[in-house]
This record gives C-alpha cells, structure tokens and sequence, in this order.
C-alpha cells in the first residue's frame, strides 16, 4: 500500500517484485513441464509461454522504476494480471472460479495507484469481462485434458481464487484497524485535551498522546519561528521537569528538520539504513536515537511547525509515518490554537503601542510581589512615571509623532531595568516600574535618577528633535497599605508632587501627600467646566505711558471664582490646566472675552488705538486651533487685529523653535502683534530674537527691583531696553511700584510700564472707570510728588559705565 515515504515504498515494492517473479517463473516452468511431460495440453504450454513472457517483461520494466514511477510499473502488472486470468479462462475454463477470484488481484494492486473516476471504470470492466468469460467457459466446451486433471486443475482454481478472496479480506481487516486506531487515538487525544484548563499544558499532553499512537520513545511538537529560523518547544514528552520548556533549536544545526521544513515532505532517519546520509546520522546519534521521524505540522497550506518522533532501540514499524501525518492535522489546529490564544493573552496583559505590560498585569504580579514579601526579606517598590508635557507635544506634532515618543520612553526604560523588574504602561503618557527584593530603598532612588537622565536625551521624531523629561514618584511597601491599589496610588501621588516642584526630578512618597493629592483632585473636578458654568473672571491691569501716565493699553488676566473652593488667582489652576488639556478651553474664553470687552471700550469711549494683551500658554501656543481660535474671537467681537498681542513667555518660544516661527509667522498673517513676557528670565539668544517676528518686549518685574538697587540691574535693565530700539521693538517694564523706578526707566528710554504704582488688577467696572478719566489718579499722584521733590535736591540717576 502506497504512502507518503517514497524510499519505504520502492523497498516494500522490490521485495513484492522479488516475490512475484519467483513465483510466477516457477508456475511457468511446472506448466510448461506439465503440458509437455504429463498431459501434452495445447492450452497448457501457451499458458507456460505467456507467463515466462511475463516475467521477462517485469524484468526489464523494474529497472525502469524510479524515472516512470511506482504507479506505471504497478498498472502494468495489473493488467498483465489480467491477460493471464483471461487467457488461463479461454485455455483452461475448468479453472474458471479460480481464476475469476484471481482477477481481484488487479483492482487491490492498482486502486491506490489510480486517479479519476475512468480509470477505477476500467478496472471494474476489466473483472468484469473476466467473470463474464468464465461463465461461458464453464458451460462451453472443454479444453482437452485427461479426465484425472479436471478436478485437480478445478481444485487448483478453486484454492487460487479463494487465497486471493482471502488476502484481499485480510488486507481491508488491516486497514479498518489502523482506521479505527487512528481515529481512537485521535478520540483519546481530543477527549483528553478537552480536560486541561492550563493551555500551557496542551502541548505536553499532546505530545504524549501522539508518543503513546505512534510507538515513539520520545515526541517533541516545535513552532517553526521564521524570523528566528528556529524552533520554538510547544510540547514534549517525557514533559521537562519542572514544567519547562526545551530551549528553541535553531536550523542551522539541524539540517534534516530544515528539509523537512522547507520541502513540506517527511522524513526518516534509521541508523541502520545504508542509504542513509551522514550528516543526518551524525546529528541523530548526538541526539541519543536510533530511529527519527519529522513530519512537518501544515495548516491551510502552510508550513507552521514540526513534529518530532524518536526511538531509541529499535526502528518505527511500517505504518507509524500514515498514523503521524493523521494525527499531525490535530498537533498543527492545537498548534495555531495555542498561538492565537497566546496571541489573546498577550494583547490582554499588554500595551499593544510599546508592547510593556499593562495596569492589570502589573497589579498582578505587585500582589504577588507583596504576598512573597511575608515569606523573604527586601521591600517592595514602585516607580510612578510620567512623561512632562507630553500633551503638548501631542497636540503640536500629531498622534502618530506622538506615539513614537511613547515607543522611545518604553525602550529607553527597558534599557535602564533589571531583567527581573517589571515596566508597565498603565496610562496614555504614564508608566510603572515594579521593583521587588530590594536591601536599600536607596537603590530604587538611585534607579530612578537614572531614568530622569536617560529620558533627558533629546528624541528625534521625523524632523523635529524635541526635548524630554519625565517626573517620577517612588513609593516603598513599607510606607503604604498592604494592597496594591493603594501602592500604586501612592507613587502616583508622589509623581505628581515632583510635577509641582518643578517636573524632572523625583519624589519619594510621604504620607502627607495624600491631602495634597486628594486637594488638586477636587480642585481638578471643579475647574472641569468652569467656563461654562460662568466661573471665570477677568480682571484688567492698565498699561500707560510713562511721561504722561496716560492708559495705552490694557493686560487681561484671569481669575476663577469657584462656588467650592473661592476666589483662586492663576497661580492655584492654570498648571493644573496645562496638565490636563483644560488650558485650551479657558483660554479659547479669555481670548473670546478679552477681545469682546476691548471692543465695547473702544466704541464707547472712541479709542480705536486702544489694545488689549492676552496671555497664552505653551500648552495652547502649541494646540493646533490656536490661529483659529483667535480669528474667531477678533471675527465675533469685531476688534480689529492690530488691537490684540499675544503674550508668550521665552520658554515657550524656546522649546521648538522651527515650529514656533511657523506658528508666529502666522499669527503676523492674522495681523495680530506678539510680545515676549518676562524678557531675560528665560535662555532666547539674540539671533533667536532677530528671527522671531515679535513686537513687543516686557521687562520682568525682577530686573525692575533690582534695577533700583545698583548699577548692575540698572546696567541690565538699560540693555534690554537698547535691544528694543535696536529692533524696534515696543518695551515694557512690568512691576513697577516706585516713582524712582519710573524716573530711572524714563531716563533709559523706556517708554511703557505697568504695575501696582498705576493699578493693580481690577474689574471690568474699575478699569472702565480708570479709562474714562481724563486725569487717573496715579497722574495726580505723580504730580503731587514731583512738587514736593522739586523741593529738595533730586537723587542722581545711577551711572552706567
């Protein structure tokens, strides 16, 4: 019977050849001695001829074999077969039932070698012409012989008939038990895989099955890893101890599992085959087998692994490669099963983006973590992660920009960890670090200190090299609750302190952060929707001119009032909005309010040269919808372009220079002006400033104070109002809340200021009143002490040299 193993198929087949010609050669020559010797038959001597004709025609198409195949050379025979049967009828008709059973041989011989249904047709007719002309032999004439033969020749046939009616039983009773052998270890496989709940289990228990069916001492079933060029253990027996899995086994050294492989055929290895290739034996021997059988694991047409069989004394028995394949369709489903069910754990367990654990893996293995606690020494620790102002970066670069950020953060932590700990990605910029067994809490600071500095290596994404920084919170097992939850609460409130001291840097947990936290998160609550809800106020600081003190403009500023939590200045939210993206919203209604309430000022009072100043965030400078926001609250308000600046502090523009220029380039295309807030507190340089299409600059009330104090600020202070009218540039000295100050400002060429000297911050009411009066009072202030100086000698303004 023919199978999938070409070269155990041309050594059964030479044996069955050996078999046949001896045989028949020998039935020739008694029927040839026979019809001359004993009864000089006619018929019986034709029949001796065609038989010897026979076995020369088998003699020289067997060398023919292996270039035409097994199929030409077995058909041929059973047609010659059938010639025979024929020819034994119309010479011999006593032997008609004899050689009518004959006549089956045939169809056992060439039915698994046909194809189509024409072929099974013509075999079927062929028998049954060989019944047909029996039939009519037997009621014809005879053939001649002595009467003592008829019987003998009939008993001949008879027995012929009923041997080959017999083999042809005996074969199909074989092949219905290894059907049903096959089909009950599949039964057995299935019943039993049915029972695991541990899928990492599937792969042993399959492989036991697949031992116990096929006779092997030893089975392994592999995954093939293209990429690798190796293959990955998924189930083996005897199992390893301990439940492990065998190492990969890369192809490289096993050339037969490559061939097997990449042919899609199986191969057989014995050690007691001559024929056999060396470098195979050589590797089989170093694997400790005798016998080796690799069936290639195929499903819908591809290649997925391998199937391993081995014996260690004695070789496979004949059908064990037609049961392996069988059952190999089963090992290749559980195969795939087992990958896509991998595939689901892993995807459940882990961020699909930087492929690092997630919350809920980590918050298992930190339960773990502290269950084992009990049982050894070492604190357990966690490190709450948080990329600054990744929002922001988000927002101006896009998603995709964005999430290679994310991607590099993830490499980079990997690199700083121990193989042992455990990274997680627990939120959209957020990560985790488990760390377990540790001796000195002064080893999680140290670690997380060297996460600080590796994040701080600039990150090039497409074509823009942005700068990072990460805050991280620590929180030890011993200065928490014994649960997780509570853990990773804690190192979460530690991240968001260091946040608040500045961002980049770290913070070890203290239990005192807890009221901090839960503060900032009902202040976070409350701030949700403020604008909305009519919360928000604008307070007015006036900007004048410092010769006339007359009002030139005037700086919005905002103010919340929170039926919860009071009256809050900026310094109590606007971080926490730059955090949570709510900066864009307020803002859009300062924008909105600002330019509506200049605009009303500007026709009641018939000032069309008055401005009004905005500040802006660097989280809203970078949004996408900053020009759109603002040309839709100067196309509601109806206040021209020129009326609105824009107030960007130096880190701001600083952070992204080649995007910052575009985005100022097109707020100039709005018509609007821009100044630098806070001027020398930050690191511009003045090529950056000579770039910068910027209108104005605002001198920091710091470099004021300290203007008044020596020369050296007052050395400073004059610079900066040269680097103005050098660019032509408006200058304007925030802080001011001394006469001296504005004589000495005067003096050095500065021509606007603001500070508590004119006004402090007031509401819409106050500050219309101050614009409407022909004389403010800071003017009749002035006037009053510039009378009372007039008196004395005037203090000398300092020299700068």
């Amino acid at each position: 019977w023919p199978t999938s193993d070409p070269q155990r198929d041309h050594a059964q087949l030479s044996r069955v050849v050996r078999l046949l010609t001896w045989l028949t050669a020998a039935i020739a020559v008694a029927t040839l001695v026979m019809s001359v010797l004993v009864a000089p038959v006619f018929g019986l001597f034709a029949m001796g001829l065609v038989l010897l004709g026979f076995v020369a025609w088998i003699r020289w198409a067997w060398p023919q074999v292996p270039e035409r195949g097994g199929a030409w050379f077995v058909m041929g025979v059973a047609l010659a077969v059938l010639i025979v049967c024929t020819l034994f009828l119309v010479l011999v008709p006593e032997t008609a039932f004899g050689m009518t059973g004959l006549a089956l041989i045939p169809v056992v011989l060439g039915l698994p070698y046909l194809t189509g249904r024409r072929m099974v047709r013509l075999a079927a007719l062929a028998w049954v012409v060989c019944v047909v002309i029996a039939c009519l032999a037997e009621v014809g004439r005879t053939s001649g012989m002595p009467d003592w033969m008829v019987p003998f020749a009939r008993v001949l046939g008879v027995a012929s008939g009923a041997a080959a009616i017999l083999v042809l039983l005996l074969q199909h009773h074989h092949r219905l038990n290894e059907s049903a052998g096959e089909l009950s270890a599949v039964v057995s496989m299935s019943r039993d895989l049915a029972q695991v709940r541990d899928a990492d289990q599937i792969g042993d228990r399959m492989a036991h099955h697949l031992a116990l069916a096929t006779g092997a001492d030893s089975c392994t079933i592999a995954r093939w890893e293209r990429d690798a060029d190796a293959l990955t253990t998924f189930g083996s027996h005897p199992p390893m101890p301990g439940g492990s899995r065998p190492p990969g086994m890369p192809l490289l050294v096993a050339p037969v599992a490559r061939r097997a492989l990449t042919s899609g055929d199986a191969h057989a290895v014995d050690l007691a085959d001559p024929d056999a290739d060396a470098a195979d034996v050589t590797w089989v021997l170093g694997r400790g087998h005798r016998a080796l059988l690799l069936v290639p694991l195929s499903l819908q047409g591809e290649i997925i692994g391998l199937l391993e069989l081995a014996k260690d004394l004695e070789p496979f028995a004949p059908r064990t490669l037609d049961r392996a394949r069988t059952l190999a369709t089963e090992a290749a489903m559980a195969l795939e099963n087992a990958r896509l069910y991998q595939e689901l754990r892993h995807q459940a367990f882990h961020d699909g983006l930087t492929r690092l654990s997630n919350r809920a893996l980590l918050t298992d293995r930190l339960e773990h973590a502290l269950a084992r606690r009990h049982r050894r020494p070492g604190s357990v620790s966690v490190l709450f992660i948080d990329v600054d102002d990744f929002k922001a970066i988000n927002d101006r670069l896009g998603h995709p920009r964005g999430d290679e950020l994310l991607r590099e953060v993830a490499a980079r932590l990997t690199r700083c960890l121990r193989p042992e700990d455990t990274s997680a990605r627990v939120g959209g910029d957020e990560f985790a670090v488990l760390l377990e067994d540790l001796v000195d809490r002064r080893e999680a600071e140290a670690l997380a200190a060297r996460i600080v500095e590796t994040m701080r290596e600039p990150v090039l994404l497409g074509d823009t090299q942005v700068a990072t920084a990460v805050s991280v919170g620590i929180c030890f097992s011993d200065d928490a609750a014994e649960d997780a939850d509570t853990l990773l609460r804690d190192a979460d409130f530690a991240m968001y302190r260091a946040k608040a001291n500045g961002k980049g840097r770290v913070e070890v947990f203290r239990p005192s952060m807890r009221a901090g936290a839960d503060e900032r998160l009902a202040l976070e609550n409350a701030l949700q929707g403020a604008a909305e809800r009519g919360e928000l106020r604008l307070q007015y600081q006036p900007v004048v001119e410092l010769r006339s003190g007359a009002v030139t403009g005037i700086e919005a500023l905002v103010r919340w009032q929170s039926p919860s939590h009071g009256w809050r200045m900026p310094s109590d939210f606007i971080s926490l909005a730059e955090d949570t993206g709510l900066i864009v919203s307020i803002g859009r209604w300062v924008l909105g309010e600002a330019c509506r309430q200049t605009r009303a000022w500007q026709r009641q009072l018939g000032r069309d040269d008055m401005w009004v100043s905005v500040n802006i965030s660097g989280r809203q400078f970078q949004h996408q919808s900053l020009a759109v926001d603002i040309a839709d609250a100067l196309s509601a308000s109806g206040l021209p372009p020129a009326s609105l600046v824009i107030e960007l502090t130096e880190s701001v523009l600083m952070a992204h220079t080649p995007s910052t220029i575009a985005t100022l380039q097109g707020l100039r295309a709005l018509g609007v002006r821009v100044a630098i807030d806070d001027f020398g507190t930050g690191y511009s340089s003045l090529s950056y400033l000579q770039r910068f299409p910027v209108d104005v600059l605002k001198i920091d009330r710091s470099f004021v104070e300290a203007a008044s104090m020596g020369a050296d600020g007052a050395a400073l202070v004059r610079a900066i109002v040269d680097i103005g009218a050098a660019l032509h540039l408006r200058v304007v000295a925030e802080g001011i809340e001394r006469e001296d100050q504005v004589a000495m400002l005067t003096a050095f060429g500065c021509e606007h200021g603001q500070g508590y000297l004119f006004s402090e911050p007031v509401n819409a009411a106050d500050a219309e009143r101050l614009l409407v009066a022909r004389r403010p009072p800071w003017a009749r202030e002035r006037a009053s002490h510039r009378r009372a100086v007039n008196r004395v000698t005037p203090a000398p303004v300092p020299q700068l040299h």
